[in-house]
């Protein structure tokens, strides 16, 4: 997701390239947007979050 939006940045497409075109044109409102959803999927994907959740999940069904 991270390298996506990096290489986008350079003209390689995808998110970055959003993010490119967003801030020719200072479109900070959808840009602030973008990154937001970028943070959310990376923290949603990281492995310690994964772990922590199913742990969370895992002790609701024992109770």
């Amino acid at each position: 997701m991270r390298a996506s939006a990096v290489l986008g940045l350079i003209g390689a497409g995808g998110i970055g390239d959003m993010l490119s075109s967003y801030m020719r044109y200072r479109q900070w409102s959808v840009i602030r947007v973008l990154l937001i959803d970028v943070l959310r999927a990376r923290i949603a994907t990281h492995p310690a979050v994964r772990e922590r959740f199913a742990d969370i999940i895992a002790e609701n069904l024992n109770e």
